[in-house]
């Protein structure tokens, strides 16, 4: 059934997770009254649906849809006000674990000495058929769009599993010492945020559905998410892990890190905001695979010292045409 208002839609998210693993603390107090003030908005101010997915933030979507003040009664709604209490909403109402975990995939791809865009673009080309009609510069645009043809959230678990492993074995492919942490962003956003949500949502009649750990997605709930690559892709688990071999410790996020994080739970926060949860969530698997292998563009240390432009997006990809059209050679 339907969520008719969108403070129902937050209401379902917060009611989830206190009945998983997660619960909101005192500073949700008037998200609710936020969410159904900032409904009014939307419904007041014709926006252009691109234009809200563009947004970085609530904040974001009031300023781009020219939204200023409405009277409500004698209630007053400013809806930038309304938008900044939203994101805060947003950070402190859901799941920690989501940007958390986010940075952390974000940062260990950035980190690892031995993944980089070459070898990324170069496997994928060699696994993919959509990259020999990609022009250059058109890579992380087709690999999103590859990704969009499978939906992560259906009835069951099947879909979830299926998105999962096609963002594994992209993880794999491009930085495959980094699928622990891709796998714990996908147990957070799959078992802590979305399945919660899902039965624990609030109907129109009042009724609220029950959660508990027996209805995760248990092939991504491995170990937190940890083994959930391991599991998808069938694989053993590896002796030694490229990133954590090498680091004791997960190295403080950077600001390239930081910001692809940031652009990801943003669009997973306008989708929640906007009363789109399951398709901003997969929006947001998306998102990270695709700016995980967006991380590496800078490629090997060696490669930019020595003054090359090989790192740069247009000459990896024309190199991966090269290696494309060289295999097909010998098929």
């Amino acid at each position: 059934m339907v969520l008719v208002r969108l403070s129902l839609t937050l209401a379902a998210l917060m009611v989830g997770n206190v009945q998983g693993q997660w619960t909101p603390g005192e500073t949700c107090e008037g998200c609710l009254e936020a969410s159904d003030d900032f409904q009014l908005c939307l419904e007041t101010y014709t926006c252009d649906s691109d234009a809200i997915l563009r947004s970085p933030n609530m904040r974001g979507v009031a300023t781009t849809c020219g939204m200023g003040t409405l009277q409500d009664g004698n209630h007053e709604i400013k809806c930038r006000e309304t938008g900044d209490k939203l994101d805060q909403c947003m950070r402190t109402c859901l799941p920690e674990c989501i940007l958390e975990e986010t940075q952390d995939y974000f940062q260990c791809a950035a980190n690892s000495a031995e993944c980089n865009i070459e070898d990324c673009v170069t496997k994928i080309a060699l696994n993919q058929e959509w990259l020999d009609r990609a022009d250059d510069g058109e890579f992380f645009e087709k690999l999103g769009e590859e990704l969009t043809e499978i939906s992560m959230f259906e009835t069951d678990c099947d879909g979830t599993d299926d998105k999962a492993k096609k963002v594994c074995e992209i993880g794999e492919l491009c930085c495959g010492g980094c699928n622990e942490e891709l796998g714990a962003v996908m147990h957070c956003v799959v078992n802590e945020l979305v399945r919660p949500y899902q039965y624990g949502l609030i109907y129109t009649d009042g009724d609220v559905g029950e959660f508990s750990s027996s209805d995760e997605c248990e092939n991504i709930a491995e170990k937190n998410g940890k083994e959930a690559c391991t599991t998808l892709l069938g694989e053993r688990r590896k002796l030694t892990d490229v990133v954590n071999s090498t680091m004791t410790t997960m190295p403080e996020v950077s600001p390239e890190a930081a910001a692809a994080a940031e652009k990801c739970v943003g669009a997973l926060n306008v989708a929640i905001g906007t009363n789109d949860v399951t398709n901003g969530a997969d929006t947001f698997v998306n998102c990270v695979s695709v700016e995980g292998a967006r991380l590496l563009e800078s490629g090997d240390e060696e490669t930019e010292d020595a003054g090359t432009d090989s790192g740069a997006p247009n000459s990896v990809i024309s190199a991966a045409f090269l290696v494309v059209a060289a295999a097909s050679v010998f098929v």
